[in-house]
């Protein structure tokens, strides 16, 4: 019962704190669940096969944010060594100019060690949480099906609210500002709404039907009722990745629950659906919803698509440069520019493909550990499938709940979103180890060392001294009204940052001597070599190289302007 209520209260906590990005927030979680693993640690356990890869991806991660002595962070002649010496110099020069306090900066193999301990921290409670989901005898299990059901519909409901009644803006809850996105409830994004409703839809299926089967009508009518409400605001999210994750996962849903009394489910089923029909028949955003409907006929024309296929194309590119342990995860914002062939003006800060993204930030190892946390987890499930050691209806909703993960991962990032992962990972752990709640904890196949979740909580613990940083050293807004010493610190933590490398060079232009010029003309220079394609940067940099008397500097910035969009209006150089 206490796994139960913590991982319900977890589930609770994130949705309220914008579903785990406030600061501080991922890090408490992490440290909470993992020190429940520790003190159940007498009990049940995942199969080594799952716990093994598992541990593998979460310590490469963790590795790759470790701050390293000099020399050791990049190999002579890769990116990193280059991209760190750069960095070393502007933190000497910027002392040397009084620009910042001296420091010995220490560099990591990631190119963005706030995002790198924040995906560490969101894959650790996510361990945590499939670890306990697992221990939770039969019954509770089922309970925690149902919990998680009816907190989605309620979830649903609120993000109705928030998003056409109410509109929430630039905030979530009507509390935290947000700097971007179209918040619905406790996401910044929409498609991460509709993505969780979707994956919680098929246990509110099969719940009602088990409860049918059973003859428990109220029960049946209450499951009934939560997908209900679910389909209907995962469809008014507008979010066509979430729309498609969700046909998907019907049909596969459909055609597993249809094998057996075909007759009874098909009506149930057939009822379910009609009163999701219902329902957006009745509701007043029809037309929102048809003028959204009507992109999906030719969705490679549409720019977004477009600009999505190119991100791919481009995201791949990464993995040359970074084969091994990958450009560190959650880097890809901090690396893509230099490889991106668009010149739009949207920035991509994820590749919205994890099959991109995820090779890109951990290359060929975690990719490889990550592939073999996926077999290990297939096996244990097909083993207890085969035993008959597995509840149906808990296979059948993870099936429903995989299914959705996998599609929404081709479009869109929700596995980075701390509330989506826990709840799948939790869902997950629901059918690794099925066992008797009595059964010891020691045999084969089975790992009995408690110290993985001890350095887990002593990490996250840690990661809470340092979440101010952890959150604020890569966001944007921050960055802009950071002064020089902030940005040079920062820059240590994101090597391959335009945004910090222009920062530092304005700050350093907004003075006066002819050093501090040539310094920061020489920022300017590293934020167009971090991200060559951006014309607004370049403007800047035709300004400041005019400013200060390089006019052919300024001339080549401003026909790079040109190259790039020949309309734009650049300042005269004579």
């Amino acid at each position: 019962m206490i796994i139960f209520l913590l991982l319900t209260a977890v589930f609770a906590t994130l949705a309220f704190f914008a579903a785990g990005f406030l600061p501080g927030v991922a890090a408490a979680s992490a440290a909470v669940l993992s020190a429940a693993c520790c003190l159940t640690a007498d009990r049940r356990r995942l199969p080594v096969l799952v716990a093994g890869p598992a541990l593998c991806l979460a310590a490469l991660i963790m590795l790759t944010a470790l701050p390293l002595p000099r020399g050791t962070a990049g190999l002579p002649g890769s990116p990193r060594a280059a991209q760190d010496e750069r960095v070393r110099e502007a933190v000497r020069t910027a002392a040397e100019l009084d620009l910042g306090k001296p420091f010995r900066p220490l560099f990591s193999l990631t190119r963005n060690r706030a995002a790198t301990l924040r995906t560490a921290l969101m894959l650790v409670a996510a361990l945590a949480a499939a670890s306990l989901a697992a221990r939770l005898p039969a019954a509770w299990k089922r309970r925690y099906l149902g919990a998680l059901v009816a907190m989605g519909a309620g979830l649903a409901a609120a993000g109705y609210v928030t998003q056409w009644v109410l509109p929430q803006g630039k905030t979530i809850w009507w509390l935290f500002p947000v700097q971007h996105g179209r918040p619905v409830a406790c996401f910044v994004n929409r498609n991460h709404f509709g993505g969780l409703l979707a994956m919680l839809c098929p246990s509110a299926v099969l719940l009602c039907l088990d409860s049918l089967s059973r003859r428990r009508a109220p029960a049946a009518l209450a499951w009934g009722g939560a997908f209900v409400i679910m389909s209907l605001a995962a469809i008014l999210s507008l979010s066509r990745g979430a729309w498609l994750a969700y046909a998907v996962s019907s049909a596969v849903v459909g055609i597993l629950v249809l094998r057996r009394q075909p007759l009874l489910r098909a009506a149930a089923v057939l009822l379910l659906a009609g009163g999701v029909a219902w329902g957006l028949l009745r509701l007043p955003q029809g037309g929102a919803l048809e003028e959204r409907f009507e992109t999906l006929g030719d969705g490679t024309r549409m720019s977004s698509a477009q600009m999505r296929l190119h991100t791919w194309r481009d995201g791949l590119r990464i993995l040359g440069d970074y084969p091994i342990a990958g450009c560190g995860a959650g880097a890809f914002r901090m690396v893509f520019p230099q490889y991106r062939s668009a010149t739009t003006r949207k920035f991509f800060y994820h590749a919205e493909n994890e099959y991109v993204q995820i090779p890109a930030e951990v290359g060929l190892a975690g990719s490889l550990a990550a592939a073999l946390l996926v077999f290990g987890v297939a096996r244990a499930w097909l083993a207890n499938r085969r035993e008959g050691r597995l509840d149906p209806v808990l296979s059948l909703a993870v099936a429903g709940a995989l299914t959705v993960v996998l599609v929404h991962a081709v479009f869109d990032f929700a596995l980075r979103i701390p509330l989506y992962t826990f709840t799948f990972a939790s869902l997950l752990g629901l059918v690794l180890d099925p066992g008797p709640a009595g059964r010891a904890a020691a045999g084969p196949g089975r790992l009995r060392i408690p110290l993985a979740p001890a350095v887990a909580v002593a990490f996250a613990v840690l990661c809470l001294f340092f979440s101010r940083a952890i959150h604020q050293n890569d966001r944007y807004p921050d960055l802009e009204r950071a002064g020089a010493d902030r940005l040079c610190r920062a820059l240590v933590w994101s090597p391959t940052s335009w945004q910090i490398w222009y920062n530092l060079g304005r700050e350093a232009l907004s003075g006066t001597g002819t050093r501090r010029e040539r310094f920061g003309a020489s920022c300017l220079d590293s934020a167009t070599r971090y991200d060559p394609n951006n014309y607004r940067l370049w403007i800047q940099v035709a300004v400041a190289r005019r400013a200060r008397g390089d006019f052919a500097g300024a001339r080549k910035a401003a026909r790079r302007v040109k190259e790039l969009r020949p309309w734009a209006r650049v300042p005269e150089v004579k």
